[in-house]
């Protein structure tokens, strides 16, 4: 049905729907109660995202609003769902107090556990509505909404002395696509929760060894960037997939190392007011080689000075899987890295939005790195600070023509920086450039998480919908800022896919593309 409603300042979403019941249809229904932010039971998807109905200030440039029922829910009319389903899982979670060794549970110590972020939580499972994992296979994962409903106050398990919440098996599901933090009102740190999850189980269990190997993910590209690439053969993939649980059917890529080759002999202009140090990021480094190098040769056409950092991994891969002690590890050699470049005047630049997340919140807000707020004040995505430039007038806007039509996917790292999506607004200054916005919740590899055995279909059921829209939106090829969403593209697709920088770097070199 379709509605039109009379709209005054700061109406809020809620009194849109009230509207509409006063005076169009008596019979509509919806979930509220409160009205103040604090119950948590006004939940509905706006627009394709869920939001809390009475927080949610409507603005008059927003024009058509599509309102539906939360997903990952059963519908009991209109926009009112039944979260029985969440309640009974809660019921079976929370009496477990008994935990042992042989328990399928482990526990999260009391002292882990975000509790000035748990105190905001108003349980409305917008989180849950948003997760793509529990939409994709609910049996196999209770989702974030459990975990911050487990862990917040009430029963707690006393356990080899420790104070401590049990944590089930399934947040081994959990991918960290961070599509939780992105959507919630209340604006808990869902990475920190669950990465401490995550430790707790793993912590206990012991994490299997497709997890430790894959988990180091930098060392793991060093070495193949190294040899031939005969782990793409099929025997050596069946190998793989039994020994190290990486699912045969998902592409490899070609490992390499071009670009610390490159960087070698390359000379930087050394321009005083602009300087740049720069994380490659494992991906760009030994995979896509391009991207680091594009990269490089676009800030430079720009007048920016670029360093290369003595670097490790971000950290995210071993975050991503719980194993805390490792993240924090590479975190500090990071931090030891670039924090003199910062006193010394540098802006620290990744190209991959996973580092980026890392530099601006991983080391703060999930890992509590010393001197990591001073550092991510200095950090920007790739997108973001070409997007500055552009802004203030210093972008280099003397660019050929390039005739195409892409499609473009905003990662959920890049969504989760709340920086919007800049490459959009970079890319409009090249001509002929027809570029089609076609993000979705995620593309479901979430790193190295759809590599795995047992997560494989998992990840490609929940990149369908990115898949089909791709495919559907007639682009030559598929754009996205992070190197793992263009391999799951890729292969789900059979689409070539590029960083936008190389579509950038294309329109400054056209005779280099040629």
């Amino acid at each position: 049905m379709t509605y039109g409603v009379p709209f005054h300042e700061k109406m809020s979403l809620v009194q849109v729907l009230e509207s509409i019941y006063l005076h169009d249809d008596p019979t509509i229904t919806f979930p509220y109660s409160c009205k103040r932010g604090k119950c948590g039971s006004c939940t509905v998807n706006l627009n394709g995202a869920p939001v809390l109905a009475c927080r949610h200030v409507i603005n008059v440039a927003d024009g058509e609003l599509v309102v539906e029922p939360m997903v990952n829910f059963p519908v009991c009319k209109d926009l009112l769902v039944d979260k029985s389903s969440f309640d009974k899982k809660l019921q079976r979670a929370l009496p477990r107090i008994d935990a042992v060794d042989s328990s399928p549970h482990k526990i999260l110590d009391e002292t882990l556990i975000p509790y000035p972020d748990l105190t905001r939580c108003i349980s409305c499972l917008a989180c849950d509505s948003a997760c793509t994992v529990l939409k994709a296979a609910p049996e196999l994962y209770s989702g974030p909404g459990m975990v911050a409903a487990v862990a917040g106050p009430g029963p707690r398990v006393v356990y080899n002395g420790n104070r401590g919440v049990p944590v089930e098996s399934s947040i081994d599901y959990c991918s960290f696509c961070l599509n939780c933090e992105i959507v919630c009102p209340a604006n808990v740190t869902f990475p920190r929760l669950l990465s401490a999850a995550k430790n707790a189980y793993f912590g206990k269990k012991g994490w299997s060894l497709h997890d430790q190997v894959v988990g180091q993910f930098g060392s793991l590209a060093r070495v193949l960037s190294r040899i031939p690439d005969i782990y793409r053969s099929k025997v050596t993939r069946t190998l793989l997939e039994w020994t190290l649980s990486i699912d045969r059917r998902m592409d490899l890529p070609s490992f390499n190392d071009h670009f610390d080759s490159w960087i070698k002999d390359h000379k930087s202009p050394r321009p005083d007011d602009r300087k740049v140090a720069y994380l490659v990021g494992c991906f760009a480094r030994y995979v896509d080689s391009d991207v680091a190098r594009d990269t490089v040769e676009v800030l430079e056409h720009n007048g920016v000075s670029v360093t290369v950092l003595d670097q490790q991994c971000c950290g995210m891969p071993p975050l991503s899987k719980g194993n805390l002690n490792d993240a924090k590890k590479l975190g500090v050699q990071n931090l030891k890295s670039i924090r003199p470049l910062v006193d010394d005047g540098y802006e620290i630049l990744a190209s991959c939005t996973s580092c980026s997340w890392m530099l601006k919140k991983g080391y703060s807000d999930v890992l509590g790195l010393h001197g990591s707020e001073q550092v991510a004040g200095h950090t920007c995505d790739l997108g973001e600070y070409l997007f500055k430039m552009v802004d203030s007038g210093k972008f280099n806007t003397d660019v050929h023509p390039v005739n195409l039509t892409v499609a473009y996917h905003a990662p959920c790292h890049l969504r989760s920086q709340e920086i919007g999506k800049p490459f959009l607004e970079v890319l409009k200054v090249i001509p002929n450039l027809a570029v089609k916005d076609i993000t979705k919740e995620c593309c479901g590899l979430s790193g190295t998480y759809g590599l795995k055995k047992g997560k494989y279909d998992v990840s490609m059921k929940v990149g369908d919908e990115l898949f089909k829209t791709a495919k559907d939106s007639e682009a030559t090829s598929v754009i996205s800022d992070c190197g793992t969403c263009r391999l799951q593209i890729s292969h789900g697709t059979n689409m070539n896919t590029a960083h936008p920088v190389n579509i950038l770097h294309q329109a400054y070199f056209p005779q280099e593309a040629s």
